[in-house]
């Protein structure tokens, strides 16, 4: 494959000429282009041996996981796969539900519809002042009460947390802003009841996206801003590029997929975005500095397997440099929202550095 991206090309050099012996390999990459690309050979990479014995044994289920492969999908394909996640995730997530000791109300809030989970005890006295906002992975085309489940329940679980999952508009009946007008929407009914120093706000994947798009809206609008944020496989962008985009891919198992453009980033989230407006303010905050300063302490949890990775990185760079809080935590050998599979070691401490994200920044 041809990469157009001198940081990986010079990574591949060093994990290629000095780790050949590990990796069985002894093809060396031909010297780059004059625009910087370099050809890489076909190389073995064993799973890491710095992640979980769990960890290892999940890649290969992950790594049969459907996606759409083309540019542009129909309906029929969005829905074909949308049918997979909901056969795929059933029984799991009805048990996770069932045994977690967690209650889920379906429930209107500012207009739009919300699944309410709660500890079924109730709210502990230390968090019924404060109250979290999730916002679902799923590409803005698929994911709700899905992937939302999966990302809510163990946070109100394990932290005790009211957690209000938004069913936000997606593609490919609705385009931006809809999602980000109806996360505004449920937080201003919220702002009735809770200060806003006391929400938080976190999402995976395409709700990571959203949670930077949602408090680049709140300024615009005349918002406060929330207490703090997390966003989990994302960065603050509505693209997806730098070399963590073609390394993740491979390293998936999955043969890369014709979405990918490797000068481009994913077409695939142009279903929600209008094409070529990727870095416009609203859309990709990370990149403007004048709107991440206002931003609250932010988490960002990310693994060397993910494909967003780099926008990750690129992201908590962004909002230090701006003089914005940022924590950013990665996990190696692991692959992209990882945290959805609550067996893993990395996944329940990738949570609970989440809980204690928030305990310590919502109501300071």
């Amino acid at each position: 494959m041809k990469v157009r991206h001198a940081v990986f090309a010079a990574a591949c050099v060093i994990a290629i000429t000095q780790g050949a012996s590990l990796l069985g390999q002894t093809s060396r990459p031909s010297i780059f282009d004059a625009d910087g690309a370099v050809h890489v050979p076909a190389m073995t990479v064993p799973a890491s041996l710095l992640s979980s014995t769990e960890a290892r044994a999940s890649l290969a289920a992950l790594a049969n996981s459907s996606i759409p492969t083309t540019r542009r999908p129909s309906r029929d394909e969005i829905a074909a796969v949308q049918r997979e996640d909901a056969a795929f995730f059933q029984n799991w997530t009805a048990t996770k539900a069932a045994t977690s000791g967690v209650t889920v109300t379906a429930t209107t809030i500012g207009g739009v519809n919300t699944d309410v989970f709660a500890p079924q005890g109730g709210v502990p006295s230390r968090n019924r002042d404060r109250v979290l906002i999730n916002l679902h992975g799923g590409g803005f085309f698929r994911g709700w009460r899905n992937y939302s489940v999966l990302e809510s329940v163990p946070v109100s679980a394990m932290g005790g947390f009211k957690v209000v999952s938004v069913e936000y508009r997606e593609a490919p009946d609705h385009h931006f802003p809809a999602a980000s007008e109806d996360v505004a929407a449920v937080y201003k009914a919220l702002l009735k009841t809770y200060k806003p120093q006391n929400i938080g706000i976190y999402g995976c994947s395409a709700g990571g996206i959203l949670t930077f798009e949602a408090l680049a809206w709140f300024q615009v609008h005349g918002l406060p801003r929330p207490g703090a944020i997390g966003i989990m496989g994302a960065g603050g962008m509505a693209e997806v590029a730098g070399d963590s985009l073609l390394t993740a891919q491979a390293l998936s198992g999955r043969a890369l997929p014709q979405d990918v453009v490797p000068d481009r980033g994913l077409d695939l989230l142009n279903l929600y975005f209008a094409a070529g407006s990727a870095r416009d303010a609203a859309q990709s905050p990370a990149y403007y500095p004048d709107i991440l300063r206002k931003f609250p302490p932010s988490l960002i949890l990310n693994a060397t397997r993910d494909l967003t990775m780099s926008d990750a990185i690129f992201t908590h760079r962004a909002l230090v440099k701006a003089g914005a809080s940022s924590e950013l935590h990665i996990w190696d050998g692991v692959g992209h929202c990882f945290e959805y599979d609550s067996r893993l070691p990395e996944s329940q401490e990738a949570h609970q550095l989440l809980i204690q994200f928030f305990d310590q920044h919502l109501g300071r």
